[in-house]
């Protein structure tokens, strides 16, 4: 059940991260909305569609990391990851990521629930915390693309 809450926040149709990044032009991708300070952050302007999908890509990794050492110290070797330059590659960065998270997801055995994940979290209260991440910025992408059309 865990993967079809995972791959349905991701691939839904309707309700999803690759649904509200379908047709994302370029000049959506870098806009700021209002209500986002121009910091001196490295990295696309903060709460752009950019950022967003900047920030899911490094999540998606540090977790993958979570899930695979699972009870145990966690080894964030292979989270690492530069910003990619385009959309094209930060999407497919994106997408890497995602698939790498449900490959550790899928190999789960049901014993393996109740183990530390993250921050004295049970990995089964992680796994629905990263879902809730990806529809929460799901959530925020859209708005952000709903502002961009109405600017």
């Amino acid at each position: 059940m865990v993967l079809r809450h995972l791959d349905d926040a991701w691939s839904h149709a309707y309700e999803s991260v690759r649904a509200v990044l379908d047709g994302v032009s370029d000049d959506e991708w870098s806009w700021q909305p209002p209500g986002y300070d121009a910091s001196e952050d490295v990295g696309p302007p903060p709460g752009s569609i950019a950022w967003h999908v900047a920030h899911l890509t490094a999540c998606k990794n540090e977790y993958a990391c979570h899930v695979r050492d699972r009870g145990d110290a966690v080894d964030l070797q292979g989270a690492e990851h530069e910003i990619p330059p385009t959309m094209p590659l930060a999407l497919k960065a994106l997408e890497a990521a995602h698939a790498w998270l449900r490959h550790e997801v899928e190999a789960l055995q049901p014993e393996d629930l109740k183990l530390e994940a993250n921050h004295q979290l049970a990995l089964d209260e992680f796994l629905a915390m990263t879902i809730r991440h990806d529809s929460w910025h799901g959530g925020r992408i859209a708005v952000a693309r709903r502002l961009y059309r109405n600017r």
